[in-house]
């Protein structure tokens, strides 16, 4: 009995003496190598380890950078495991970037087999401007919220990066400097997925309300195209207006009479139109472009009869 219980004793002890992995979610950043030269382009990726039996549904994220030796050209959303609340926000003079997401169903972590891509939050972009020691690194008030029903802040750990930005190496003759980012532009030839635009009432006027991802290179822009009642006329002389907008946008046409394009532009180039049909048809006598060519049957009209009668008096 006194071998038994000294075994149980000893397997108690030996369960609260193991350390015990209390993370439930890491946010930390990945690059290539650890030195660059001046006028590089490169990409720090960012990403997530999940804990245990963890699940996490939202990430708020704060970066700083030296701003005197780096310089943020963008951010990419390609890949991402987050759909973003708003477009990520660049701050050059304060050397600071920040993003916030929610993952739609919650994040786990990597299955068994992953490559190590399904963590990715997002791609920063950047150039090198001067040498020195630089240093990438989260700030406080990143967080991220566990899957539980409560937004319950996830105890956090979190770990940046450190590389060194060495003299100017020529390049040798055809040859040019190393430009991470513009060898994945070139490689994407895919356009951005396949979306719903919707039409909301908001405070009793309609907005347009549109989002979509991009596998590769992440969504540039959004544009919006509103075709009223005679546009076959109106593109014949002045061609389709295009006009670079945010969701939600306010509807020009409030009467919802209007044909809809949404023009979706990824940052290699690569873009979807998605169309949105008429919601309430005018009746044809409120469609000018209907009275514009009942003008113009008239006035030809009205001119064969003049001619003919003046030929006629001849």
């Amino acid at each position: 009995m006194n071998k038994y219980c000294s075994i149980l004793l000893l397997g108690i002890c030996f369960y609260f003496l193991l350390p015990i992995n209390t993370m439930a979610a890491e946010l930390y950043l990945e690059i290539p190598k650890d030195e660059y030269s001046i006028q590089e382009t490169f990409i720090i990726n960012i990403r997530i380890n999940v804990g245990h039996n963890e699940n996490i549904n939202a990430v708020d994220g704060y970066l700083r950078f030296p701003k005197d030796i780096l310089k943020i050209k963008d951010f990419s959303t390609g890949n991402s495991i987050l759909t973003f609340v708003e477009e990520p926000k660049i701050n050059q003079e304060e050397g600071l970037i920040s993003f916030v997401g929610i993952i739609p169903g919650g994040y786990g972590g990597l299955i068994s087999g992953d490559p190590g891509q399904s963590n990715l939050l997002g791609k920063m972009i950047f150039y090198t401007t001067s040498t020195g020691s630089a240093q990438v690194i989260f700030q406080d008030g990143s967080q991220v919220l566990l899957s539980d029903g409560k937004g319950t802040p996830a105890k956090l750990a979190t770990k940046g990066v450190v590389f060194n930005i060495k003299e100017l190496e020529l390049p040798t003759e055809g040859q040019s400097l190393k430009n991470e980012w513009q060898d994945e532009l070139e490689k994407d030839k895919i356009p951005p997925e396949d979306f719903k635009p919707e039409i909301v009432e908001i405070n009793g006027e309609y907005y347009l309300v549109f989002s979509t991802k991009d596998k590769g290179s992440g969504v540039d822009h959004y544009e919006i195209l509103e075709e009223g009642p005679g546009v076959a006329m109106g593109k014949l002389f002045l061609g389709q207006n295009w006009t670079e907008k945010e969701s939600p946008y306010l509807l020009k046409d409030q009467s919802l009479s209007s044909n809809i394009k949404v023009k979706v532009v990824d940052k290699a180039g690569n873009e979807k139109i998605i169309e949105l049909p008429v919601t309430y048809s005018l009746p044809w006598y409120k469609n000018y472009f209907i009275w514009v060519i009942i003008l113009v049957l008239l006035s030809f009209l009205s001119f064969q009869l003049w001619y003919y009668l003046k030929t006629k008096e001849y």
